[in-house]
């Protein structure tokens, strides 16, 4: 993590907060700013994302399925919806990708937002139904 720049990751979150604008060119914008980031910064996105608050500070017991009604949700991936999460962008940057950008944007949110609360049952759904997306053969034809 030796860049020419400071990692200032307030400032790529913010760049990146441009990414949801109905402006597409401010949108672009956001991107291309995020990215300059990270890479004066002589980081990977894998990096920027391991090293955020949430992950450091992660404890490392199980996180609890979701449920709604009967039906319960265990993480796909590992025993954390964060490991879950990660594993489906680190998929999504694959050129054989199954995953849409705008899903991998939704991840990435997510990260941010089980900081301050527990993922909702929609949310581990979601995160579910990416992974057996991915993991399932595509349908030949």
């Amino acid at each position: 993590m030796s860049g020419t720049a400071a990692y200032q990751p307030q400032r790529i979150v913010a760049a990146l907060g441009k990414i949801g604008s109905s402006n597409d060119h401010e949108a672009l914008m956001g991107a291309r700013m995020a990215a300059k980031m990270v890479r004066d910064a002589g980081m990977t996105w894998e990096q920027v994302i391991s090293s955020a608050p949430l992950i450091r500070s992660a404890p490392t017991a199980p996180d609890a399925p979701v449920q709604m009604g009967s039906t319960v949700i265990f993480p796909p991936v590992g025993q954390r919806w964060i490991e879950s999460a990660l594993y489906l962008i680190r998929d999504a940057d694959k050129p054989t990708a199954r995953i849409h950008p705008a899903e991998r944007r939704w991840l990435a949110g997510r990260l941010y937002q089980w900081q301050s609360r527990p993922i909702r049952y929609d949310e581990g759904h979601r995160i579910a139904e990416l992974y057996h997306r991915i993991s399932t053969p595509p349908a030949a034809g």
